[in-house]
């Protein structure tokens, strides 16, 4: 049997302040090929027109390749001050999926994904909180 530590699942969300719909994507990494699939998904889930995005400073999410993909969908790389996830409302929506899977055994990667949208699901894609508590 061989057992890989490192098979996990990445979650990305980016929350839309005015409606609070949640957009969710999964992955198997987080490299700049990642976030750049990650980005097409979002801008088709958005539609047309201008999109302002804000994040963290990961490497993936500031790689060159990131920001020209981004450049090219309409889409607006908003960087967040270093160390300052009380400004993020989505470190929220993090904080409560993790109580959601504490103390939950998964046999399968599968199984953690049908768990993590499950999660998404019963909170039908919407926040339970105002995101501009966060921005001010």
């Amino acid at each position: 049997m061989n057992l890989n530590w490192r098979v996990g699942v990445y979650v990305f969300v980016a929350l839309l302040l005015a409606s609070r719909q949640v957009f969710v994507f999964l992955s198997d990494k987080i490299d700049s090929s990642a976030v750049k699939r990650f980005l097409r998904a979002f801008k088709k889930f958005v539609g047309k027109g201008r999109v302002y995005l804000c994040w963290d400073n990961h490497g993936s999410h500031i790689s060159r390749e990131t920001r020209y993909v981004a450049r090219k969908l309409g889409i607006h790389l908003v960087q967040m001050p270093a160390w300052s996830p009380d400004l993020n409302p989505v470190e929220e929506i993090f904080r409560q999926l993790k109580a959601f899977l504490a103390n939950k055994l998964f046999f399968s990667v599968d199984e953690l994904k049908s768990e993590i949208m499950r999660f998404f699901q019963q909170i039908d894609f919407k926040v339970n909180f105002d995101p501009a508590d966060y921005l001010s």
